[in-house]
C-alpha cells in the first residue's frame, strides 16, 4: 500500500513539472510570437494584447495546477508520515514505520555517500498457524531476529509474514552475512510461545540488496520485493 502511494506521489511530481513547464513555454512561446509580430509591423495594441492573454493562462494555470496535483500529492504524503510508527503484536516498527526510517536512511546515505542495505525475511508457513499462535509466533521471531542484529540496525514488519532489515553502513556482502546469522539464529534458537512451547520455521525466504545512490524509495522497495519473489525457501 505505501509502496503504490510513493509510485502515486511520484507521478504527481511529474505531473506538477509537466504542467508547469508546459505553462511557461506558452508564455516564452507567445513572447516570441509577439516579437515577430512586432518586427512585422502590427499593432502594438493587437501585440500587447497577445502578450496579456499568455500571461493571463499561465498565471491561471499555476493555481488550478497546484489544487489538482500538487495539493493530492502532498496530502499523499502528509498521510504517510502521520498515524502509528508500532506494530502492536510484535513491538517493532511496522510497515509505514520502516519506510519512514529508510527514507531518514536513505537521504543519509545520499548526502554522506555511505553504504546502505537492505534485508526482506518472510518466514514460511505462518499462515497455516491459528491467529492466536500466528500472533505469538511473529512476536517472537522479531525478538530472535533483534537480538541477531546490531546496534545501528533497524527491524519492521513489512508484512504480514516478513521482516525488513535496514543496516546503515553496510554493504551488500556484509548485510548478505547479517542476514544469514538471523536465519541461523531463527533455525537454531526456535520462537518461544507463551506456553513456553517452542516452534521452529521450516522455510525462509530471504532477499538483500544495497541501496544504489540517487534512487528513490519505489526502485529500492520494488527490487527487494521482486529478489524475494524469485528467491527460493532455504
Amino acid at each position: 500500500m505505501i509502496r503504490k502511494l510513493i509510485i502515486k506521489n511520484n507521478r504527481h511530481q511529474t505531473m506538477t513539472r509537466t504542467c508547469v513547464t508546459a505553462a511557461l513555454v506558452l508564455f516564452v512561446v507567445t513572447a516570441l510570437v509577439m516579437v515577430v509580430l512586432a518586427a512585422l509591423g502590427v499593432a502594438p495594441a493587437t501585440v500587447g494584447g497577445t502578450l496579456v492573454t499568455a500571461l493571463a493562462v499561465a498565471l491561471l494555470s499555476a493555481p488550478l495546477v497546484c489544487w489538482l496535483v500538487v495539493l493530492p500529492a502532498n496530502k499523499g504524503v502528509q498521510n504517510l508520515l502521520q498515524g502509528p510508527i508500532i506494530d502492536e503484536e510484535t513491538r517493532t516498527l511496522n510497515q509505514r514505520g520502516i519506510i519512514i526510517t529508510l527514507l531518514e536512511l536513505m537521504a543519509m546515505a545520499e548526502r554522506y555517500g555511505n553504504d546502505l542495505s537492505v534485508a526482506l525475511v518472510k518466514l514460511g508457513d505462518v499462515d497455516k498457524l491459528d491467529d492466536a499462535t500466528q500472533s505469538q509466533f511473529m512476536a517472537g521471531a522479531a525478538d530472535v531476529i533483534a537480538e541477531a542484529l546490531r546496534m545501528p540496525d533497524r527491524l519492521g514488519r513489512y508484512d504480514s509474514d516478513s521482516f525488513l532489515m535496514i543496516l546503515p553502513e553496510t554493504s551488500q556482502a556484509n548485510a548478505d552475512l547479517v542476514t544469514e546469522r538471523v536465519i541461523e539464529s531463527l533455525r537454531s534458537n526456535g520462537v518461544r510461545l507463551s506456553d513456553d512451547k517452542t516452534i521452529k520455521p521450516e522455510s525462509f525466504a530471504m532477499a538483500v540488496t544495497q541501496y544504489v545512490k540517487g534512487e528513490d524509495l519505489a526502485s529500492i522497495t520494488g527490487r527487494i520485493e521482486e529478489l524475494l519473489a524469485k528467491s527460493a525457501p532455504a
